[in-house]
């Protein structure tokens, strides 16, 4: 069954962690949004669905995957979903929740990078985010990346990635 993916047509944000999960695995995949409107798909459609009256639970917003007729919203939920059917899961149940964790992880990660701080004029690059990083040590997104490194560095062994000093 060919996958529906739902995402805002030339938007790279949170839908492309799923389109690479997509296409990684060599999935048979659709993007609505991208679609031709005489072949039922383009913006329009998803928009139909997000405004739909026959679905009882409707996503919020895109990114959302329909697999017949279930729709899933959310990336890490989608990612979730999509890992066992797409064999990119651990076997042991107990490490998906962890590879979950990491994606929401990753998710907290992506939002930060992408919300501009009305007081810096600063562009976007690694060094003002670090400077921005550090000026700010309480912030979520700096707990969440710190996490992220500590959970990478516990989750994979050393014999497969070796350890730098930070």
């Amino acid at each position: 069954m060919t996958y529906q993916l739902y995402y805002w047509d030339g938007l790279q944000g949170r839908g492309e962690f799923v389109r690479l999960a997509l296409e990684e695995a060599r999935a048979d995949y659709v993007e609505v949004a991208r679609g031709d409107e005489e072949d039922g798909l383009g913006t329009g459609a998803m928009i139909d669905v997000m405004n739909s009256k026959r679905e009882w639970c409707l996503p919020y917003a895109p990114p959302f995957l329909q697999d017949g007729d279930l729709i899933i919203s959310q990336t890490a939920n989608i990612l979730f979903y999509l890992r066992p059917k797409l064999r990119r899961a651990p076997e042991v149940e107990s490490l998906r929740y962890v590879a979950n964790r990491l994606q929401l992880t990753i998710d907290d990660v992506a939002k930060f990078g992408r919300k501009r701080e009305p007081e810096s004029r600063l562009p976007a690059t690694p060094e003002n985010l670090a400077r921005r990083f550090a000026a700010r040590t309480s912030s979520i997104a700096f707990i969440a990346a710190s996490n992220l490194r500590r959970s990478i560095d516990r989750a994979v062994p050393p014999s497969i990635v070796p350890r730098r000093a930070c």
